[in-house]
């Protein structure tokens, strides 16, 4: 029986795109190359994240969304949907929804000592969210089987009906085990005196 082949299209840092070929035999080898990279960065660049697209204070094109824990194995943060992030007139761009959603997820690993990535996802998004809508962003875990954790992140509104506007179910990769559950204090001001987040 001949192997099913796989292309991985690259991006390589020169902006050049290079098209690998391998076979199933070769794809596990290739992944346990990737993780241990991943987890290398992770690790070794420390939690300093503050060109996160979401959560980095640094990073003035981003959202600059604050979280925190939220019980045990939860993160919890706000924003109201601005101008600049929207889709459509008027709406937030569904992008947007996700990235928050998925941070929140990262967070809930994050404060329970867990570094991890997203392997898979399923959102719905329920509703449309309108511009200047406040907004409560969850995540958390719910269970885990070897490096594999089940998650699960909400966006609801931040007003007396809670109403559901998004939701995702996820798995996350998890990449390293007992690291610091918060940054030391030097990583944690920024230059304007205020906090980052990871």
């Amino acid at each position: 029986m001949k192997a099913r082949k796989t292309i991985l299209v690259h991006l390589l840092s020169e902006g050049t795109v290079q098209q690998r070929h391998f076979d199933r035999r070769q794809q596990h080898g290739w992944q346990v190359g990737m993780n241990d990279h991943l987890k290398n960065l992770i690790t070794n660049l420390g939690s300093n994240t503050s060109g996160c697209y979401v959560c980095g204070q640094s990073n003035q094109n981003g959202l600059r969304v604050t979280f925190h824990r939220d019980g045990q194995q939860g993160s919890r943060a706000v924003y109201v949907a601005r101008l600049e992030h929207d889709g459509w007139p008027g709406v937030l761009h569904g992008g947007i929804t996700f990235a928050l959603m998925d941070e929140a997820l990262a967070w809930a690993l994050f404060f329970q000592g867990l570094r991890g990535v997203t392997a898979r996802t399923q959102a719905n998004f329920r509703r449309p969210i309108l511009t200047g809508t406040p907004l409560i962003i969850r995540g958390w875990t719910i269970s885990r089987k070897r490096q594999l954790i089940n998650a699960r992140a909400e966006v609801r509104t931040d007003d007396a009906t809670s109403e559901l506007m998004a939701e995702t179910d996820a798995t996350m990769f998890l990449l390293a085990e007992d690291a610091p559950k918060q940054l030391p204090e030097e990583e944690l001001t920024t230059s304007d005196g205020g906090y980052s987040q990871r």
